[in-house]
């Protein structure tokens, strides 16, 4: 089935049953799960794509949280909420996609890099211009008073495509980086590490002294955040208007050649290529490892709490600056622009009431909607006190011992990225360790803005040639950045790998970025 010039609602069979959603899409498919009202008979109903959040381990679909339950309840609409199985999220929104069968309401995904304008025009997905003009007064009032979010929210061609995520204060835009073991650095008398040279020092010491088998413990793209060292990127960023692309700049070849030292002389993980995440988090708290990269939820405070659980009350993090050159402050992090394009709601252009789908997620929008999607269920999840939204014991001192990230995923959306404006008043309460809370600060302070690329948007007739191009790159930059950190690739072919690069027309995909980044800045 063609979807484009199909009107929206009338194709044939556009009701699906999402139960046997599988044996439609065929036998390679996993089967998704949904979960809906067994009373339906006076509520409108939608159907809800999304992928389940990670955290939440003790429910199979959302629709069993006291969270979804509300929000049906709020908006007076009964969701079926729909999964695809774990980790083949987006390999079945694009079989679903591919198969032509009608697509549910509503689907969450990171339509950013799907290409806006082609999935629009392709009918996978609505324009919402007029959607939210009529329909989503809340989203709208708040992109008005927000130009810059408003900017970065639609593509070249004025196009508004989701319902998005925004993360709405400075301490939301930076909640990961480095992170390393205080009470090592206080025993040892040693500063918190800045440039790459200090950094060395610091793990050689840890290695010397305390016995660290990695001293450094990080896959492949948890290494690649020391590029900033080297006054470059991991990808695409900007340098004075200009685009570049960090694996070919001269910056990327003295971090393969530093990582390489710190490889043979035993200051990263031998397996850092293939190491699982249960490996490295047990590492941190072990003494296998002294330093990492990571968030300060996930990563900082369970480790803290783990800590503390068993015993080792000595046991401290703390975070450390992105590096940068000496005398620099640091022009690259892990900080994120406000908008952040990763699971943005689209309203399908198989939906049957795209005004009812507005009202739905505008309503998180709205101040009521806001609070339920960042503080629950006011007298369960939170109370609030002096005019202030304060999460209650449920949260913060679980009876049964369950962790803020476990619990928060079943009363808010805040907890994870989605449709919503996430509110820094959640993560001041979510980060309950002052060496979390201090986090903020010290991940906040660096330059990123002058060298992030923005949330751009290709057009339709650059895409397929940029997505040929860089799909062979990016894994063939990946294979070569550990083949040079390992030593299976001489560092004496750096230069030839350049040439590689530019054989499989990286420069193409840097003018294609240039022109979409050109595009962007002009945008009214």
């Amino acid at each position: 089935m063609h979807r484009k010039n199909i009107p929206p609602g009338k194709r044939p069979g556009s009701r699906l049953c999402f139960f046997c959603i599988g044996a439609v899409l065929g036998a390679g498919l996993l089967l998704l799960s949904s979960g809906c009202s067994s009373d339906t008979a006076e509520k409108p109903s939608l159907t809800y794509w999304m992928e389940l959040p990670e955290m939440l381990d003790s429910v199979t679909n959302f629709g069993e949280t006291p969270f979804a339950a509300e929000y049906a309840k709020r908006t007076g609409i009964d969701i079926t909420w729909i999964h695809p199985s774990p980790g083949k999220y987006n390999e079945t929104l694009d079989m679903l996609i591919a198969s032509g069968e009608p697509l549910p309401d509503i689907i969450e995904s990171n339509w950013y890099s799907r290409s806006p304008e082609a999935s629009i025009e392709r009918g996978t997905i609505m324009r919402l211009n007029d959607i939210l003009v009529n329909h989503a007064p809340n989203l709208t009032k708040f992109l008005s008073e927000n130009k810059d979010i408003d900017k970065s929210v639609k593509t070249d061609n004025g196009s508004y495509y989701v319902f998005p995520f925004i993360r709405n204060g400075e301490k939301l835009i930076t909640t990961q980086g480095f992170i390393i073991r205080d009470d090592w650095l206080k025993e040892l008398n040693l500063e918190s590490p800045g440039t790459i040279d200090q950094w060395e020092a610091v793990l050689t010491t840890f290695k010397e002294k305390k016995g660290a088998k990695a001293p450094f413990i990080g896959k492949t793209a948890v290494l690649k955040r020391f590029l900033g060292g080297f006054n470059t990127g991991e990808g695409f960023y900007v340098d004075e208007g200009i685009v570049k692309y960090g694996p070919i700049e001269t910056g990327y070849k003295e971090f393969v050649v530093t990582m390489n030292r710190w490889y043979r002389n035993g200051l990263i993980d031998k397996n850092f290529a293939i190491m699982g995440s249960d490996y490295m988090y047990a590492s941190m708290l072990n003494g296998i490892s002294g330093a990492t990269f990571g968030a300060g939820g996930s990563a900082m405070g369970v480790w803290l709490n783990s800590a503390r659980t068993n015993g080792d009350e000595n046991y401290s993090l703390a975070a450390v600056k992105f590096p940068a050159p000496e005398g620099q402050r640091p022009s690259f992090s892990a900080k994120t622009w406000p908008y952040e394009p990763i699971d943005g709601a689209a309203i399908s252009g198989d939906c049957k009431d795209p005004a009812l789908a507005a009202r739905l997620l505008d309503y998180s929008y709205s101040e009521e909607g806001s609070m339920l999607n960042n503080f629950g269920i006011e007298g369960v999840s939170y109370n609030m006190v002096d005019g202030q939204p304060v999460y209650t014991g449920l949260v913060t001192d679980n009876p049964d011992g369950i962790s803020a990230a476990k619990i928060l995923p079943l009363y808010v959306r805040s907890a994870n990225e989605a449709p919503i404006i996430q509110d820094e008043r959640y993560i001041e309460q979510y980060y309950q360790h002052p060496a979390q809370k201090k986090a903020l600060e010290i991940w906040s302070d660096n330059e990123y803005e002058k060298h992030s690329m923005p949330h751009i948007t290709l057009a339709t007739e650059e895409l397929d040639d940029y997505n040929r191009i860089m799909i062979d790159i990016s894994a063939y930059c990946e294979e070569n950045t550990e083949d040079f950190i390992i030593g299976s690739r001489p560092i004496e072919e750096f230069e030839m790998f350049v040439e590689e690069c530019k054989a499989k027309h990286i420069d193409r995909a840097i003018a294609i970025k240039q022109a979409a980044y050109d595009r962007y800045i002009n945008r009214q």
